[in-house]
């Protein structure tokens, strides 16, 4: 009973992921159209930070005490003001937000889930330290190979005295009454998890200063395709399509197929540079497709789709250069597809 339950939880968490993927992607198109300026940007930033917030967190519940495999590309800037418009604007306390957001800032890897935790408590402590009437300035950079972020604020700042303790689980400078403390101890972890630097400065009733330093991740340029073939094997009609149209506008010959039967026949008649398929394709799946090209000695660089955790990994990693998990927006594959040709 336990293990029909599972396989129906792994079909269900498939079939989600599968759909996050294609409104991932149709924003990512619709980004495309739009001029860089336009307001309606930041509403889909905000839609695609969202959906990676309840795609780890049901990655959470199904891993159960496992750590999650998830990671992306994460844009900081739009973790920024989804946390900033967070913030309630009371009567008894004024704070005024200052954002100074590098529209061009690069991406950095891991999960949107520990950025916006990491975000949110350092912008909490910063909105805490101010007693009446304040400013929180957040400022984004690209900072040679970093993503430089800092925060700034005017509050009642930190004791020097208590600077070498800041990080330490339960320390607190609040109210122990009102505040458990942890928040800059979860910072931490999370900087140290992605190997980031952080520092910071302070001085009673002036204020404090956070800087944060994470290596980005190289953004592919328009016309990178140089005219390279990719066969898609992606029986999602509205994802094959997104996908084709995407990797077009960057100058790359796209083909698409909705099945294992038709990817197998195009291949026998024509040269690709890489291949990138679905592991639930009908007819012949995915996994199946992989071992029977390596078998007849066909070198193309695979890049294997999946909406679910994958049982075979061990041997599936033997076979393939690249595994992308769903959901995954089109920066993603794009990366790793300029990678591979």
């Amino acid at each position: 009973m336990d293990n029909q339950k599972n396989s129906s939880l792994k079909h269900a968490v498939h079939d989600l992921n599968s759909l996050f993927t294609k409104v991932l992607n149709s924003l990512e198109l619709l980004k495309n159209k739009l001029d860089k300026s336009d307001k309606n940007i930041f509403l889909l930033n905000s839609i695609e930070t969202n959906i990676y917030l309840a795609t780890e967190i049901v990655d959470e519940l199904i891993s159960k005490n496992k750590e999650s495999k998830s990671s992306h590309l994460v844009n900081i800037n739009s973790i920024v003001k989804e946390v900033v418009n967070s913030f309630p604007q009371l009567k008894s306390k004024k704070v005024k937000f200052i954002l100074n957001l590098n529209p061009e800032l690069k991406m950095i890897k891991g999960k949107y889930s520990d950025y916006f935790r990491l975000i949110m408590n350092l912008i909490s402590n910063s909105y805490e330290a101010i007693e009446n009437k304040g400013e929180i300035s957040i400022s984004t950079l690209n900072l040679d190979d970093n993503v430089f972020i800092e925060i700034i604020d005017n509050g009642i700042g930190i004791d020097e005295n208590n600077f070498s303790q800041i990080f330490n689980d339960n320390f607190s400078t609040k109210n122990k009454d009102k505040f458990s403390g942890v928040g800059l101890s979860i910072v931490k972890n999370i900087v140290d998890k992605y190997n980031g630097k952080i520092d910071f400065n302070s001085k009673l009733n002036e204020g404090t200063t956070f800087k944060l330093y994470f290596k980005s991740e190289n953004i592919v340029e328009k016309k990178s395709g140089l005219n390279k073939n990719i066969l898609i094997a992606e029986d999602e009609n509205i994802l094959r399509e997104l996908l084709t149209e995407l990797f077009v506008s960057y100058d790359f010959n796209v083909k698409g197929t909705q099945d294992g039967k038709e990817f197998l026949d195009e291949i026998s008649q024509n040269n690709y540079d890489v291949f990138i398929i679905d592991k639930n394709i009908p007819i012949v799946n995915g996994i199946e497709c992989i071992k029977l090209i390596r078998n007849s000695g066909n070198k193309t660089p695979i890049i294997l789709a999946s909406g679910s955790l994958i049982d075979e990994e061990h041997e599936i990693n033997s076979l393939v250069e690249k595994i992308i998990l769903k959901p995954y927006n089109f920066d993603e594959i794009l990366k790793a597809v300029n990678e591979l040709v």
